[in-house]
């Protein structure tokens, strides 16, 4: 098949660079499966479909829980002594990521308003390095590399962005599925769709209210395109839930169909247009800007210090600096700045010291379960190598530009998806302790808190995308990461669990079904009603609508998960 419009030379570069991004999120998950650590994402679950009469539970120190397993549930509310309880059951003890938000709960003396008080200005606090990460650092890194492959904005949201946001949860779906143990599908599928369906309505409706925009001729098949493959890529995973089993062949049909989906993209793509004639809010032409570190030197002395300045800062920011400076600093020190000026040596040292550090520990490296030894070797060793290659191309950057930009570009872009990863799971744990804390139904705790939770990334990463001009790569996104999601990261786990040890079955209650049902009227909805009654208008109008109509979906979740068994809200107390 010919790719008309995009030059062989950029093809052969996208599929690089996700193969060797792929490479090294399946390296370090394969080394965390084997070595006993944590997983990206750890989520306690529960099926009543797969649960026996005995509880299963996991205790040994090499056989760390995954995503979706069949645990016991934790239920506090309903313990004698809710601190012991909390404590010692292992679904209880999946809610610990950086905080233990139960022990808090339950465990200390202090008020529970100065516990409120202290969770939200902690959530607050990961809500803003979220947007830190992705204002800061992703977008420069992603608009750099889509500028240097030459990539249309929807291809890159459908590719690089959707990787960006979606590769955590991809490579977790699959370390929980070919985990070995139970797998509760229908959390799985509740989560994934869930997800999915807050990302391309809620998330796609909040992108437009930021930056309304007319779909252009070369942007309304894409749209098109990508609508339809959610809606059919639900229909069919729908199909095989109905099933109650996942087969080798429908494992083999969603991965396929993913490989399909992206070819044809890259195989169909418009030639990317001039910054000055792409379409903008309003309609309106958008001025021609600068490929962001392109030709630019990048050796002005420009400390870390410098980075987090306080000079310019409005008097609210000073009041926030001794909050806000520490973030902008650990940030600084882990990430490279993909813009002008923005590197210096003093920097760049500073960086090759902090980042492997930071990367191989939320990796799920340690010295406690590596030894300190191997674990110093471990980091000296990555510091080294990044420090003679860094400090090469910050002292010759002008007379490779190119070649060492690219280098900066790849490297944020993979501390960004790190650092998102870090903080969304911290958001989902927080909100699974308040889900376990009320008592509330795995499957309905997938498909809506969990969800949300899950989606915090997408959001954050979206709406800094769109803020920074490229409004259409991520709206193509919105598409692009579900069907990442639900065919390549739950297609891969399958089929390897499937090739092992057979068939997968897959229960689920009746909100599943209605959770799936809504995802494919609303997407059936967006794909005709944005051509014929919107005429390629992305309104505030047509946001309003969409947000109204997720709520809806949600309300009609809701109420047929807890009509009949439900979960035991109460309070936590």
């Amino acid at each position: 098949m010919a790719f008309r419009y995009c030059s062989e030379d950029s093809i052969i570069r996208i599929f690089l660079t996700c193969a060797f991004l792929m490479l090294i999120f399946s390296s370090a998950v394969g080394a965390r499966q084997v070595n006993g650590h944590r997983n990206f994402q750890s989520h306690p679950v529960q099926s009543e479909s797969f649960v026996s009469a005995e509880p299963v539970k996991v205790s040994s120190a090499n056989s760390t829980p995954t995503l979706y397993d069949v645990l016991e549930d934790c239920e506090p509310q309903k313990a004698a002594d809710k601190c012991s309880y909390v404590r010692s059951v292992t679904e209880c003890l999946e809610d610990n990521q950086l905080v233990s938000y139960l022990e808090i709960l339950y465990c200390h003396n202090e008020s529970l308003y100065f516990k409120a008080v202290a969770v939200v200005l902690w959530t607050v606090g990961l809500f803003y390095t979220l947007g830190q990460v992705a204002d800061h650092f992703l977008c420069p890194a992603l608009q750099f590399i889509s500028n240097r492959l030459k990539m249309p904005s929807d291809i890159a949201g459908i590719t690089l962005l959707a990787f960006a946001n979606g590769a955590p949860d991809v490579f977790t779906e699959i370390a929980a599925i070919t985990s070995g143990r139970k797998v509760d599908m229908g959390l799985a599928v509740s989560v994934t769709l869930g997800s999915g369906l807050c990302i391309c309505e809620m998330i796609f409706a909040l992108i437009v209210l930021i930056r309304p925009v007319e779909l252009q001729s070369s942007m309304r098949a894409a749209y098109l395109r990508d609508t339809t493959t959610y809606m059919l890529t639900c229909v069919m995973v729908m199909v095989f839930v109905y099933d109650e089993l996942f087969t080798l062949a429908d494992a083999l049909l969603m991965i396929c169909s993913y490989v399909a989906y992206i070819v044809y993209a890259c195989a169909t793509c418009s030639p990317r247009l001039p910054d000055s004639t792409m379409a903008s809010p309003a309609g309106e032409l958008k001025a021609p800007q600068p490929e962001a570190g392109v030709g630019s030197p990048l050796t002005s002395p420009v400390a870390v210090s410098e980075c987090v300045s306080l000079r310019g800062m409005a008097w609210w920011e000073w009041l926030l600096a001794p909050m806000t400076l520490p973030i902008k600093l650990l940030l600084n020190v882990t990430m490279p700045v993909v813009k002008p000026g923005a590197m210096s040596e003093r920097h760049a040292t500073a960086m090759c010291i902090a980042a492997p550090l930071f990367s191989i520990g939320v990796l799920g490296f340690s010295p406690w379960e590596m030894g300190i030894y191997p674990f110093a070797l471990m980091w000296l060793g990555i510091s080294g190598v990044l420090m003679f290659v860094l400090q090469a191309a910050v002292k010759h950057v002008n007379e490779q530009p190119l070649r060492e930009n690219w280098l900066f570009a790849v490297i944020a872009f993979f501390q960004c998806i790190l650092w998102m990863n870090l903080l969304a799971d911290e958001l989902v744990a927080f909100f699974h302790a308040v889900g376990h804390a009320f008592g509330i139904s795995q499957e309905l705790l997938g498909g809506t808190v969990l969800a949300w939770g899950e989606c915090t990334a997408d959001l954050v990463a979206s709406l800094a995308i769109a803020r920074s001009g490229r409004a259409n790569m991520a709206l193509s996104a919105c598409f692009g990461c579900p069907i990442l999601n639900l065919l390549g990261g739950m297609g891969a786990g399958l089929l390897y669990q499937i090739i092992a040890t057979g068939p997968v079955q897959a229960k689920v209650s009746k909100g599943i079904y209605i959770l799936g049902a809504c995802s494919v009227l609303l997407l059936l909805y967006q794909m005709l009603a944005v051509p014929y009654l919107h005429r390629w208008n992305l309104s505030r109008s047509l946001a309003f609508l969409l947000l109204f109509l997720y709520v809806v979906s949600q309300v009609a979740f809701v109420t047929v998960e807890s009509l009949p068994s439900g979960g035991h809200a109460g309070f936590p107390l």
